[in-house]
């Protein structure tokens, strides 16, 4: 099995450790069980602009790396896709859908970037673009986690984390390094890690 499949699976195992964080422990059964096993404290909540711009943006990146030759790595997108959707749909009842001036503004960026990704036809371009609308994305999230970082999911977040750690063991010698082959996953490395790094200093002060 390769690197990039392995990193994969693992960011998946994420998201319903994530969406069952959200959903909470339940009246009983295996969702009660698995929710005690896995130690989840419940109360993820969420920033739903974030979510939704993900899940479009990951088949956009998927298509622009894969024209630009990444191929092993390129399994995380794919994962991430499909579960940014799941976590978007549950998010979408349960999950913070009160658009706040932060999410308002960095979601309006990210639209913008997008609307420019669209009419980007050189593939690194795109995958800049895309790239780029990931980040912005991401600012609601990391000001939500700044602040009320019960809101997230340590347990999820870490397997996010691992997943792209995963990930960075198929990139090739650094001498063939590109844009399209390690840009996307060092970029959400990063995201993770400030997101993780939170939870569990958190966590240290008892947040």
């Amino acid at each position: 099995m390769s690197i990039g499949l392995v990193a994969a699976l693992v960011s998946l195992v994420g998201y319903p450790v994530y969406v069952l964080d959200m959903l909470g422990p339940g009246e009983g059964g295996w969702r009660k069980a698995a929710f005690v096993a896995l130690r989840l404290r419940g109360g993820t909540r969420p920033r739903l602009v974030s979510w939704v711009i993900w899940t479009a943006l990951q088949g956009v990146i998927f298509l622009g790396a894969r024209a630009g030759g990444a191929t092993d790595t390129n399994w995380l997108p794919v994962a991430y896709f499909l579960g940014c959707l799941g976590v978007s749909v549950v998010a979408w009842r349960v999950g913070d859908r009160s658009p706040g001036t932060f999410d308002l503004v960095f979601g309006g960026l990210a639209l913008l970037s997008l609307l420019l990704l669209v009419g980007a036809r050189e593939p690194r371009a795109a995958l800049l673009l895309a790239i780029l609308t990931d980040t912005l994305a991401s600012a609601p999230t990391l000001w939500s986690v700044l602040w009320h970082p019960r809101h997230e999911s340590l347990a999820g977040w870490l397997s996010f984390l691992a997943g792209g750690l995963i990930n960075t063991l198929a990139f090739p010698p650094i001498e063939g390094w590109t844009l399209e082959i390690v840009g996307y996953t060092l970029v959400v490395v990063v995201q993770q890690g400030l997101v993780v790094g939170r939870l569990l200093w958190a966590r240290r002060g008892g947040e």
